[in-house]
């Protein structure tokens, strides 16, 4: 996706930002879409206020979630700087930013209308955007959609050894049903059934 895009681009930058950061936090889209532009919510959807710029990355705090609707608690988000990547979230949250600056109350992301105020996204954007990208990139669109992204960070933290407690803190789920959105690759599947070779020791008349 990042060879499609053209990094001078706002609108391409800012989807990137978006992309980057709703991997690695397993961000829901209502999370900073609401159903309509005119509807964004500050109290449900992220805000500039939202993200914090720190030394070692980012924090994110969620003010509302699926599973957190009563606004009681704030659901706290590091992301740390992969250094030399393209895939770092903290780059390209940080070139947003620099060529979209934003005041603190106002959507997290988002493009200037005219008169400089940033307006937030609807749901139907974000997917008609993220729609044209992967034609762009020559995937298969109905094969993909916004919520990939959650269930690919999710599947990406598995392989990468996280456990069943970190993936539930990132991503905010209440229960471990996130499971089933976890993709196993086929060398993955291939590790696992080799755990079934002690049949090799088995007379050939006994194999189940």
């Amino acid at each position: 996706m990042f060879e499609v895009l053209d990094m001078t681009s706002v609108q391409d930058a800012v989807m990137w930002a978006v992309i980057m950061i709703s991997f690695y936090a397993m961000l829901r889209k209502s999370q900073f879409a609401n159903n309509s532009r005119t509807t964004f919510n500050p109290k449900e959807q992220l805000t500039r206020g939202d993200i914090q710029i720190t030394e070692e990355g980012l924090i994110i705090d969620i003010q509302w979630s699926k599973t957190s609707q009563k606004h009681k608690n704030i659901h706290q988000i590091p992301l740390k700087r992969v250094e030399d990547c393209i895939l770092c979230p903290v780059l390209a949250y940080s070139r947003m930013v620099t060529m979209l600056p934003a005041l603190p109350g106002e959507p997290a992301f988002g493009l200037s209308d005219s008169k400089g105020k940033i307006c937030a996204f609807s749901k139907s954007d974000i997917d008609k955007i993220l729609h044209k990208l992967l034609v762009r990139c020559g995937m298969d669109t109905s094969q993909y959609s916004f919520h990939s992204l959650r269930r690919g960070g999710a599947t990406c933290a598995s392989a990468a050894g996280c456990t069943d407690s970190e993936i539930c803190t990132i991503g905010n789920w209440a229960s471990s049903c996130y499971k089933g959105y976890i993709k196993h690759s086929t060398d993955k599947l291939y590790y696992i059934s080799s755990k079934w070779d002690f049949f090799a020791n088995f007379p050939t008349d006994k194999h189940p």
